[in-house]
């Protein structure tokens, strides 16, 4: 109800709808990878801990979520980030002046689109709630 009434859903319509056409093509369980990188971020945020390790925390998070094998949850992850829903640690960290990128599988983050979607996705079951 609060973006209707602030009427924020409606100033980037353009957003919205870029929104929509994503998650139109996002399968059940890449929505559920999402979350999980999410639900990863706030439960598991470990401010001390190297990247690396926490790259690998969120590949076990997720795949004990699924019960399944951490490669599985590579190709989902390599899959979503055709999306532009995830970035991952070094496309956050680089600046203009700095284009290199390491190697290895990196720690993921959800990118301000992700974070829209979800907000877009809270706004609607706050509305069914009435």
């Amino acid at each position: 109800m609060k973006g209707v009434e602030s009427k924020k859903l409606f100033e980037d319509t353009d957003r919205y709808q870029e929104v929509l056409s994503i998650v139109s093509d996002l399968s059940h369980r890449e929505i559920k990878v999402l979350y999980y990188m999410y639900e990863f971020d706030i439960k598991e945020n470990k401010k001390d801990e190297k990247s690396e390790e926490k790259a690998t925390r969120q590949l076990l998070y997720i795949a004990n979520k699924f019960d399944t094998k951490i490669e599985s949850v590579k190709a989902w992850i390599v899959r979503l980030k055709r999306t532009g829903l995830l970035l991952s640690e070094s496309e956050l960290r680089t600046n203009e002046n700095s284009i290199s990128f390491s190697m290895g599988f990196e720690l993921h983050h959800l990118s301000p689109m992700a974070k829209d979607l979800k907000n877009w996705i809270l706004f609607a079951i706050e509305s069914d709630d009435m």
